[in-house]
């Protein structure tokens, strides 16, 4: 069921016949217009209600307070910020992570090794001015194309989708680099071990979730080089939060 309209009685009546509802993570703990709409009648589910890896937005948005009050504890919290918040309502809540960072490594090793590159929803001329000082074959990750597509055209790069996420796994896994502005470019490639440099809004909250990992966080500003971190800096840091993650899901026997 969407996230993103309000569920009809009939739909609340189907949910509530459930063994308990799974709530996804993204954003969906943030108060920002038609981002989980649904989760306004969270109150009106009698079942379980299970959150997993979700996330504030702040500062942009305040926190889904009635939301989070609904949830069936302890909430999975993707990032820190998120925790955080959880804990000033004596909520209890375990930092999960994301399940995009824990997925399987598959280590390709393509014949002609490429750089893939993922771009934020601003500072776009600085964002290709970057971009372009990469060397060799560079491909460009497309979450939302309208807007992505045009950018990657300026970089004349190879471009793929995320509507197969199998065929994404594989793109992150034969990749030797990742330089991106997106949290489901980085961490899918955290997933895949690679060197990554992540560029963005260091003030952002969701971003909370890879200043714990040790990740780095360049400010779109100025004239910088392509300065990548390795799995060194958080594979261990990783390691803990996808066991955090598996503990959450054995409080609820999942």
């Amino acid at each position: 069921m969407s996230m993103f309209g309000i569920p009809t009685e009939e739909e609340i009546c189907s949910l509530n016949k459930c063994d308990f509802v799974l709530l996804p993570g993204s954003t969906i703990l943030a108060n920002a217009p038609g981002n989980s709409d649904a989760l306004k009648v969270l109150d009106r589910i009698t079942v379980p209600k299970l959150c997993v890896a979700a996330s504030c937005w702040g500062p942009k948005y305040q926190p889904f307070y009635s939301a989070i009050k609904s949830i069936t504890p302890p909430i999975g919290c993707r990032d820190p910020y998120t925790l955080a918040v959880c804990k000033q309502l004596n909520i209890p809540a375990i930092l999960t992570g994301c399940p995009t960072a824990y997925l399987p490594c598959q280590d390709l090793s393509p014949a002609n090794p490429y750089s893939i590159v993922g771009f934020a929803r601003t500072q776009l001329d600085w964002q290709v001015h970057t971009c372009a000082k990469i060397h060799g074959k560079v491909v460009s990750a497309l979450q939302e194309i309208k807007f992505e597509q045009p950018i990657a055209k300026r970089l004349h790069s190879d471009v793929f989708t995320y509507e197969d996420p199998a065929a994404v796994v594989r793109h992150y896994a034969g990749a030797k680099q990742v330089i991106t502005g997106r949290l489901h470019g980085v961490l899918p490639a955290l997933s895949q071990h690679k060197n990554v440099m992540f560029f963005g809004d260091p003030k952002d909250t969701r971003f909370s979730l890879l200043t714990h990992l040790g990740i780095r966080i360049q400010p779109m500003v100025g004239n910088v080089g392509i300065s990548l971190q390795n799995k060194g800096v958080y594979a261990e840091k990783l390691a803990e939060l996808r066991t955090n993650f598996y503990n959450w899901a054995n409080v609820f026997g999942l």
